[in-house]
């Protein structure tokens, strides 16, 4: 999986309006909340990828 996005000035001032976040907070909030994603790439605890906190439904 891979993400990548050029948005212009207006685009970005678009979305300010849109009912679904960018791309790529889509995309990578889940997976840095997916711990196997972390140890698979072994990801830092810090690191952006390997959320500390990550949520759980139950």
């Amino acid at each position: 999986m891979n993400f990548c996005a050029k948005m212009s000035d207006f685009s970005l001032y678009r979305q300010l309006d849109k009912e679904h976040s960018p791309g790529m907070y889509r995309v990578n909030t889940v997976i840095s909340n997916f711990p196997p994603f972390g140890q698979a790439f072994f990801c830092s605890p810090t690191s952006p990828m390997a959320n500390g906190s990550e949520c759980s439904l139950w």
